[in-house]
Order: C-alpha cells, then sequence, then structure tokens
C-alpha cells in the first residue's frame, strides 16, 4: 500500500514561497547551472517530517552522493 500523501514529484512539494519554489524549479530543470560560481554543493536541511529526504530522493539523480 502507498501512502496518499507521499509526494510523486518534487512539484508535490509546498516550498516557503514562490522565489523557493521557482529556484528548485529551475535546478531540477537545469535551466540554473549547477555547479558553477565556485558553488558546488547543496545542503537540504529541516526537522523530521519536513520532506527534506522526500525532495532529494525525488530529485538527485541516484548516482550522486546523498
Amino acid at each position: 500500500m502507498t501512502d496518499p500523501m507521499k509526494p510523486k514529484t518534487y512539484r508535490d512539494i509546498v516550498f516557503p514561497n514562490a522565489a523557493m519554489t521557482r529556484l528548485v524549479d529551475d535546478l531540477v530543470t537545469n535551466r540554473l547551472v549547477f555547479p558553477a560560481n565556485g558553488k558546488n554543493g547543496l545542503l537540504i536541511y529541516g526537522p523530521n517530517g519536513t520532506g527534506t529526504v522526500s525532495y532529494t530522493r525525488l530529485t538527485l539523480p541516484t548516482n550522486r552522493e546523498v
């Protein structure tokens, strides 16, 4: 049985504001080049139950280090 509340895509996750939603969308769809400008990591953090693991599983390729 699957959890009906579990997000199926990154677009199912609610972000704190429209700017963050655009940033995540640009990163996931490769409109924003990453790594670039000396930035080569992405820190995803939050309290337990806020969707950090779900987001990571939905957006990162399986061959990346988590």
